[in-house]
């Protein structure tokens, strides 16, 4: 499996996603359409102005691929999060998670949520 890695859209201005199998292209007014493989994310941040097509969407959804949409001021506005039953998958997210900069704090999170699920 390729090394996959986050895909971060942060706009300022109004960009577009669309799906060119087999990668998401990304579209601005003022620069040229930059492709990205979806078998390579890891995960998307959408954050500020960013209209995505259908079979974007389609398309990080079969490939396990979470999106978190942002607003300008970096609130959470909606997440597409895939439903996986799949166990095997448990490696590849804690390889996900460890590269983040601040997996502790997340880990901790976690951790007192599950805490709290038990009580």
């Amino acid at each position: 499996m390729p090394d996959r890695r986050p895909l971060l859209i942060f706009a300022d201005r109004s960009l577009k996603v669309d799906y060119a199998a087999p990668a998401l292209r990304v579209r601005s007014t003022r620069q040229a359409a930059t492709l990205h493989p979806v078998a390579r994310l890891s995960r998307i941040v959408s954050k500020g102005p960013v209209t995505w097509s259908g079979q974007a969407l389609s398309a990080c959804i079969d490939s396990g691929v979470p999106i978190v949409f942002l607003d300008l001021d970096g609130h959470t506005r909606g997440v597409l999060q895939v439903v996986r039953s799949n166990p095997t998958m448990l490696g590849e997210y804690l390889e996900c998670a460890a590269g983040s900069p601040n997996w502790t704090d997340h880990f901790r999170d976690w951790h007192r949520a599950q805490e709290r699920r038990l009580i």
